[in-house]
């Protein structure tokens, strides 16, 4: 939302998190409510709606998606970012896989997704793998680091269990708060890579862009 309104775009947004929310409100100064998105007024209607790993959280995910119907304009687009199931790493993974955990009710694959979305009146045009770049610091960098730094070598497996989430939250701000240059010099690298794998249709995760056409 932050972005968007430095684009030129009036934005709204729900948090149902009392936190989140708060920050958003008193630090960021957003246009966000703390309501229950059901109860949301359908004779709001908007152009563009995203959801960022909130789909794979919601227990009546046909429901909420039908609701994302009824707001959004016609012609206009839902775009979201969700777990891959059918990605590289899940299969290789499987239930070792760094996206399955307790808080997921849904997992999707880029045939389910476009079908759940297809029934409520939305088209595809685009499904793109992608890596979210703060769970590849926490998943992947912080690991790796654990690995060269232990006295005995240690498997992929074996580091990730090692690791809980605070001290991942933990080095992911240390790893953010270094000098704005060298931070930039990360996201073009990572950027490199990241388009490079999403061509391969190689990621963790998959954005989708849906038009409502009925």
């Amino acid at each position: 939302m932050l972005a968007g309104n430095e684009l030129g775009y009036q934005t709204y947004g729900i948090e149902i998190s009392e936190q989140p929310y708060l920050y958003c409100k008193n630090d960021l100064k957003l246009n966000v409510d703390h309501v229950d998105f059901f109860k949301m007024d359908e004779n709001k209607k908007f152009d563009i709606i995203t959801m960022w790993d909130v789909l794979e959280h919601i227990d009546k995910a046909d429901d909420f998606i039908d609701k994302c119907a009824k707001l959004n304009k016609p012609g206009s687009y839902l775009v979201l970012q969700v777990p891959q199931i059918d990605s590289y790493f899940a299969k290789r993974h499987k239930d070792k896989w760094k996206m399955m955990g307790l808080d997921h009710v849904n997992y999707f694959s880029k045939k389910t997704i476009t079908q759940l979305l297809s029934a409520h009146g939305y088209e595809v045009q685009t499904i793109k793998s992608s890596f979210e770049i703060k769970l590849f610091i926490m998943y992947t960098i912080l690991p790796l680091i654990k690995r060269l730094k232990a006295k005995k070598k240690i498997s992929q497996r074996e580091a990730n269990y090692s690791i809980n989430q605070a001290e991942r939250q933990q080095y992911f701000n240390k790893f953010t708060s270094r000098p704005m240059w060298q931070l930039k010099i990360f996201v073009f690298f990572h950027n490199i890579l990241y388009n490079f794998l999403s061509f391969l249709n190689i990621g963790e995760e998959m954005i989708v862009v849906a038009k409502k056409v009925a």
